[in-house]
């Protein structure tokens, strides 16, 4: 019995040395939204009714640094677009995950630094519209809700 103990607790030993951090980064809608380890943006998001569309609300997410480079997404109602912004000089894509009501997640990127790229989208009136806006794809990136969105 002891023997099979020390077995089991040498092999829970080696499987968490050899698999990494035992942390993830924050999924959708945690507390720790635009915190990773030391390096923490503020971040905002807002949504507001289309001024082209009827019914349709236009909504944005964004992160920046002191020095006021930042990265966005934000989705226009009116002929759904979702226009992703990428001034964040960390030699990685924007990426946007946007979640629409009653459709499969999309999984969208920028061109990289110094760009903007309009995404032209085609989904029925009125469905719900969130965005989750992030520096990169890397698993521990900095990254944002944006929700209040309709199309």
């Amino acid at each position: 019995m002891r023997k099979r103990l020390l077995v089991v607790f040498a092999a829970t030993v080696m499987l968490f040395a050899f698999s990494g951090p035992l942390y993830a980064a924050a999924e959708p809608g945690d507390p720790t939204d635009g915190d990773v380890g030391a390096l923490i943006l503020p971040c905002d998001d807002d949504s507001y009714p289309s001024a082209e569309d009827t019914g349709g609300y236009d909504s944005w997410a964004r992160c920046w640094n002191s020095e006021g480079q930042s990265f966005s997404a934000t989705f226009q109602a009116y002929g759904e677009w979702l226009v992703i912004c990428d001034y964040y000089p960390n030699g990685a894509r924007t990426q946007v995950d946007l979640h629409v009501y009653g459709y499969p997640k999309r999984t969208l990127e920028s061109r990289g630094t110094s760009t903007c790229l309009g995404h032209n989208l085609a989904y029925p009136e009125g469905l719900s519209v969130k965005l989750y806006v992030c520096d990169s794809k890397d698993p521990y990136a900095v990254c944002h809700w944006g929700d209040g969105g309709r199309t």
